[in-house]
């Protein structure tokens, strides 16, 4: 599948110009995390990806048809907003190297207009929507593709641009690049509001034809796939006679038991997908819930077919629209992300979420969290935006970013509303660069804390506390912990070197947790070790450097313990090409695995080590 690798935003609302790096450089993931404060800007930049050229035709109608869509005459820059003009653009870049399809296919349709290229056809493209406006109202929208192959005639000489000698030509490719480029839905939280009535024929407006696609899409998922014009509205077909009444004498037929065989079959699917996905959020089976699904005709309709859902609880039957609004809400968000890889195009699928989840309580939120791989797995991504901490999954910071509005009073206002006077200008910076730029955290971890004015305590941290020297060790080793099923007993921290543990000691002592510091075996290791010793007062089983946990790690770093087995897995899974293996590559793998970007593969020797030093840790743990 094609590759997102960049979305830049110019001039939409208080964006002046901003650069998200998606499935490009160097952190691997498919998820994307926008965290800011409210009024911060993250919903003006899921709006502006939204309306890219990656843009979901059935998504588009179905926000402009409920009221819900963005309004052109908002997006203007803020503080031009009497008067702009000028172009909103927004830039995507995708690579095809994966997408063997892309190169042939498009060869073969400037060969068939009587042309061959010359030279290479760039597997990576650059594609601008602009929306241009004129003293701040909307007139036209464009599109610019970097697309521009070099051809000449078979027996030729002269080499041109191909959109310069043939634009039909030219048109013609851009016509099938469409069809791989992903596509974005963003899901609209007024999905909430279910309908009581879904169509199955009939023009009945945007909402009905988005439930009908997903009534489509849940029947062609089933073992023996059905369809609905085939299983359902050619079968009533067969009995309808215009201005008569038949729904008795239908459902008495051989067709009305087929209808309704094929309806049992829709309910049967839903109830596994929906509610199987639900009882795998969270951890526990659905009791006494199930959905039923009947069908009917409607008879000042012409008789068209329509479907009502209903939730049976209990010996209570309810519309879905009569439930809570967090049942509601995933629900419907379940039925929006669960069938959308369902779809025959085959091509990748760019989740767009704003602030997901945010009414429901903290576990509902970590649970949702965790049924992210599963929507975005195997080759689908997910760019979202949240103000809560408990929706920030510590592997995908690599490719968080952290977002502010300068017209936000920080320090005067805790609501977050912006000074009636301040121009609006939304930044997004990289985690990774924003943490460079605090020197006072205590952990790898605290300045998202602090952008969410988030405050710990020790009620938020059970067990034991491992304390790591900083980011490059944290992964390899969160995943060694987890594949020895001891994520339960030990709450991993990285630091921020070995010199920087001092606040982060200082509070774990406050909270009277157990805690160990692992330092390398290194100069920097050992003389940190003697300081902490001094100064904080810890004992040998407090602060220990590699040696002292095993004797064969002795003058090593953390890499160390890395055995021939992960050497060679890094090198194969291409890490690495050359002999010396670097920090920052072990890194990356562990951190591709821990993303799904990366088969994991067997570690017997690194594994046998890393059980020797969890047992000398759980040794000197329980003896403080």
């Amino acid at each position: 599948m094609a590759k997102l690798i960049s979305v830049r935003i110019k001039n939409f609302k208080g964006i002046d110009n901003i650069l998200l790096t998606v499935e490009g450089g160097k952190s691997p993931g498919r998820f994307v995390t926008l965290v800011g404060l409210n009024e911060s800007g993250k919903t003006s930049i899921i709006e502006a990806i939204a309306l890219s050229v990656l843009q979901d035709p059935d998504t588009a109608d179905l926000l402009t048809a409920t009221s819900t869509n963005i309004d052109m005459h908002d997006v203007v820059p803020k503080h031009h907003s009497a008067g702009f003009t000028g172009n909103f653009e927004i830039d995507v870049t995708i690579d095809f190297s994966d997408s063997p399809d892309y190169t042939s296919s498009v060869t073969k349709i400037i060969k068939e207009a009587g042309f061959v290229v010359d030279g290479a056809i760039h597997s990576t493209i650059t594609i601008t929507k602009s929306y241009s406006f004129e003293d701040s109202n909307y007139k036209s929208s464009s599109f610019t593709w970097s697309f521009t192959p070099r051809v000449k005639k078979p027996t030729g000489i002269k080499v041109s641009p191909l959109h310069d000698v043939s634009r039909q030509t030219w048109v013609k490719c851009l016509s099938h690049i469409k069809t791989l480029i992903p596509r974005s839905v963003y899901f609209p939280t007024f999905l909430v509001n279910f309908p009581k009535r879904v169509y199955l024929e009939g023009d009945y407006g945007a909402v009905d034809n988005y439930y009908r696609s997903i009534v489509k899409d849940a029947l062609n998922g089933l073992s023996a796939p059905l369809n609905i014009d085939k299983h359902i509205i050619d079968r009533v077909n067969k009995h309808r006679t215009p201005g008569e009444t038949f729904s008795s004498a239908l459902r008495s037929s051989n067709e009305g038991r087929q209808i309704d065989a094929t309806v049992q079959a829709l309910a049967a699917e839903l109830n596994f997908v929906v509610f199987g996905a639900w009882g795998e959020i969270f951890k526990k089976p659905i009791k006494n819930r199930q959905i039923v699904i009947e069908w009917h005709l409607d008879e000042s309709q012409d008789n068209h077919v329509y479907l009502e859902f209903y939730i049976i609880a209990g010996d209570h039957r309810f519309y879905i629209s009569e439930r809570s609004v967090g049942f509601r809400w995933f629900f419907s968000f379940l039925l929006f992300t669960q069938f959308q890889g369902a779809r025959s195009d085959g091509r990748k699928i760019i989740f767009l979420f704003d602030e997901p989840a945010s009414h429901l309580h903290p576990k509902a939120q970590e649970r949702l969290l965790t049924s992210f791989q599963k929507i975005a797995d195997p080759n689908h991504v997910i760019i979202y935006s949240t103000h809560s901490h408990y929706l920030i999954n510590p592997l995908w910071l690599e490719q968080a970013y952290i977002v502010s509005n300068s017209a936000i009073d920080s320090e005067g206002d805790e609501t977050g509303i912006s000074r009636v006077d301040a121009r609006v200008k939304i930044i997004a910076e990289k985690y990774k660069a924003f943490v460079s730029s605090h020197p006072s955290k205590t952990t790898y971890y605290q300045p998202i804390l602090d952008v969410l004015d988030q405050s710990s305590s020790g009620l938020d941290i059970a067990g034991r506390v491992i304390i790591l020297e900083g980011k490059y060790d944290y992964y390899p080793f969160q995943y060694l912990v987890k594949q020895h099923n001891k994520g339960a007993d030990f709450r991993v921290l990285p630091a921020v070197g070995a010199g920087g543990l001092s606040a982060l000691v200082s509070i774990m002592r406050g909270w009277d947790m157990k805690f160990i510091v692992l330092l390398d075996d290194d100069d920097a290791g050992r003389k940190e070790k003697a300081k902490y010793k001094d100064v904080l007062m810890l004992s040998d089983n407090q602060v220990v450097t590699l040696d002292e946990i095993n004797s064969t790690l002795k003058g090593k770093e953390f890499e160390g313990i890395f055995q021939e087995d992960v050497r060679s897995a890094v090198r194969n899974s291409g890490f690495s090409s050359g002999n010396k293996i670097y920090k920052e590559q072990y890194y990356t793998f562990f951190q591709a695995i821990q993303s799904g970007l990366a088969t994991p593969s067997p570690m017997p020797q690194t594994d046998s080590l890393f059980l020797d030093i969890l047992k000398e840790i759980e040794r000197r743990l329980a003896l403080q």
